[in-house]
């Protein structure tokens, strides 16, 4: 099945044959939009010849830079987070509500590239709704494709992705959520950050281990520890700066 092409509807019948009309499937070219950055591959239709079915206005947006190095698997598909924004995708049969975290938003507003709206976000969370749509020719249901794009923002803001707040690690694998208010680590850990921000500065109880002024930004905890440390990470950009912490048990 060719998810790029346009879908067709009947329109009348001439001479005992049945005329289709071809529509702009929006879904189609923001599910080929959307898998392409998920996996960091680039986005290309070429249908009909004089592209007039290819025209839509995801392709102006810019989402940013990945902000880590790989998709993440969210109720019934995938998700992959930008600097800018993030897409999700997948195969639901039906409408589908979804709960997704925001580690560069806590509260304020996205918006949907496809159903052109805006759409709440409290506490760095936000339910989406996707409503599938039946593929005429197949009479099966199109995979979903969507954009969300984060507002311009003017400060700097930073957000530990890894480690997490409850979750026991081992070798630098998350392999058990626990639900406590630290993070327990057993072994050498990746710590992954996200910022609007140009550069990350990586420390562990008020000590700097690590600057990195490149995206993804992270940083290789390895040395020999043991017992109660906080790690910590503070961003800048255009002259300001921004940090957050999480409290761990590691065992190094």
């Amino acid at each position: 099945m060719n998810y790029a092409a346009p879908e067709f509807i009947f329109i009348r019948e001439e001479k005992s044959h049945r005329v289709y009309k071809p529509t702009v499937l929006r879904n189609a070219i923001y599910f080929g939009y959307a898998i392409a950055k998920l996996v960091n591959q680039i986005s290309y239709t070429e249908v009909p010849w004089n592209h007039s079915y290819e025209k839509c206005n995801v392709y102006f947006y810019d989402i940013g830079e990945p902000i880590d190095e790989h998709y993440r698997t969210i109720d019934g598909g995938y998700i992959r987070y930008f600097s800018n924004g993030f897409v999700i995708v997948g195969e639901w049969q039906k409408e589908t509500k979804i709960d997704i975290s925001l580690p560069l938003l806590q509260n304020g507003v996205i918006y949907d590239a496809f159903e052109e709206r805006w759409i709440e976000v409290n506490n760095g969370a936000v339910t989406i709704t996707i409503k599938p749509r039946i593929d005429n020719l197949t009479g099966k249901m199109a995979p979903s494709g969507r954009i969300f794009i984060y507002p311009k923002k003017e400060n700097v803001e930073v957000s530990i992705l890894k480690p997490r707040k409850g979750s026991l690690y081992f070798m630098d694998r998350e392999i058990l959520v626990t639900g406590r208010e630290k993070a327990i680590i057993i072994g050498r850990m990746t710590v992954e950050a996200v910022t609007n921000g140009d550069k990350i500065e990586f420390y562990v109880d008020d000590s700097l281990k690590y600057i990195d002024e490149i995206a993804p930004f992270k940083w290789t905890w390895d040395e020999l520890v043991i017992g109660k440390h906080e790690i910590k990470v503070i961003a800048y950009g255009e002259g300001e700066e921004a940090e957050d912490s999480i409290e761990v048990f590691a065992l190094i």
